[in-house]
């Protein structure tokens, strides 16, 4: 039987509902660089259904079709430059790809990735993409721009995974790297233009492809801002709806809070979503205003940068840390607390200075041993707070009963669940940690919280912060 374009346009905005609703029929999967198998990123449902949205969405992709129809008439495409990004809108010819055997050759589209930059996140979780297609590995080639023409992946309705746009710009990293710089960017050591050819998607220069990453990023994105929502949605103690319409409102990198230079954008407030790998600049403000908003004020915080700096030699470290003992003076602080940050495994843990017992601690949730060089670190930032204080903090020889050696003594943080909840929240526990050191102004205090309660105390901490937003208005 023969379909209307009327039953074409509902039948296909159907299908793109239930695809966006429950995933698609059959989902693809590829090999990350640590050889796990894992979803093709963007497959899984990524909206929340809107009865009215999603009509109000369906009558201007009908009345774009009537406008295509008619063009298809003079066979001229034309685009509609009004459209915006989430109205995101293709026409293809079904035997134009049957023979030109490319995907993505005849078609419009309105994507404009400037616009993205101005999106709030909400917009950004409801940007219509390219669809992902698979390409295996063997038909992703180079090719010579002078053999064959390029695509614009601003007009692509089907777009390449980001392993495949690894593995495509990999491939041209190579083509070009003995190229002289005299030779253009995109192009082999004897100069000759090259591009990247993927599959019957197309063929695409560097710059495109670098936007086809820039799409996944998107992708990956609006599926981590969807995860906050159904996140912030559980059942909680606190009300979190400021929280929840902060994330959906601003833009990733509107400011939230700051404490002098250190800063935390909303980029930064969404890692305490879910359980998420914090950064340090999150560690840092977050700490810093703990230390700026309690009555003691002889607990110092040194940023996640202290560690390197350290490293540096005790000059170095000295002249980096004074500003953060304006407040009080070396001499005369009680504890000195700085995160140290571990890469294998991947972990955050906590250097403690009791200034008065002369012990250094080192805690995490995951009692791990710090590696040995995490000995000279101490040991220059114990030579750095002795000509900081005048000499009135000693030495590194005179700490820990005179016997500075690796394991340093713990402060007994709790200690972290391997899997579930609390598995990914040792950069939180360190600021639970400085929270509760800070509040009994000792190194020694006693803990009350637990990593299996982590979704309730990140909320709390996201609470926290909005209160320190508002009260900084």
């Amino acid at each position: 039987m023969g379909w209307t374009n009327e039953e074409k346009t509902w039948i296909k905005s159907m299908n793109d509902l239930f695809n966006n609703l429950f995933g698609p029929d059959y989902c693809q999967y590829e090999y990350s660089d640590t050889k796990h198998c894992m979803l093709v990123p963007g497959q899984l449902p990524i909206i929340l259904y809107n009865h009215d949205e999603w009509e109000k969405n369906y009558a201007s992709v009908a009345e774009e079709e009537v406008k295509v129809d008619k063009v298809k008439e003079d066979k001229e495409v034309k685009v509609d430059e009004s459209l915006s990004v989430t109205q995101y809108a293709y026409v293809s010819h079904s035997e134009d790809k049957e023979s030109t055997g490319n995907g993505n050759s005849v078609q419009v589209s309105v994507f404009d990735l400037s616009m993205v930059k101005n999106f709030t996140r909400a917009e950004i979780a409801a940007v219509k993409l390219p669809e992902v297609v698979y390409i295996a590995e063997k038909d992703v080639v180079l090719a010579q721009m002078s053999e064959l023409g390029t695509n614009d992946p601003t007009l692509a309705i089907q777009r390449p995974s980001e392993a495949t746009v690894q593995y495509a710009l990999s491939l041209l990293a190579s083509a070009t790297a003995t190229s002289s710089s005299s030779v253009a960017v995109d192009s082999d050591d004897e100069g000759n233009e090259v591009a990247v050819r993927t599959g019957t998607l197309g063929t695409y220069t560097k710059k495109s492809l670098q936007v086809f990453k820039k799409m996944c990023n998107l992708s990956s994105e609006a599926a981590r801002i969807n995860e906050e929502k159904g996140w912030l949605s559980q059942a909680c103690v606190l009300d979190v709806t400021k929280v929840k319409e902060l994330l959906l409102n601003a833009r990733p990198h509107d400011e939230v809070i700051r404490h002098g230079q250190f800063l935390m954008d909303v980029s930064d407030l969404s890692t305490l979503a879910c359980e998420r790998y914090i950064n340090g600049f999150s560690i840092d403000v977050i700490s810093l205003k703990l230390v700026e908003k309690s009555n003691s004020t002889s607990v110092i915080y040194l940023p996640s940068f202290s560690q390197m700096w350290a490293k540096q030699g005790v000059e170095y470290f000295k002249h980096k840390v004074i500003p953060f003992f304006e407040s009080c003076p070396a001499e005369d602080a009680s504890c000195i607390l700085t995160p140290v940050h571990f890469e294998s495994p991947l972990d955050w843990g906590l250097l403690c200075f009791d200034v008065k017992t002369k012990t250094v601690y080192f805690d995490d949730g995951l009692k791990i041993q710090p590696p040995s060089g995490t000995l000279s670190v101490v040991q220059n930032m114990l030579g750095g707070f002795k000509a900081l204080s005048h000499n009135v903090i000693e030495q590194g020889d005179h700490w820990n009963n005179s016997g500075l050696r690796l394991p340093l003594p713990r402060i007994n943080m709790p200690i972290q669940t391997q899997s579930g909840i609390g598995a990914g929240s040792c950069g939180v526990g360190v600021i639970l940690a400085i929270r509760d050191i800070v509040a009994s102004g000792n190194c020694l205090p006693s803990f009350k919280w637990t990593f299996g309660n982590m979704a309730n105390l990140r909320k709390e901490l996201m609470a926290l912060i909005l209160r320190w937003r508002s009260e900084e208005v």
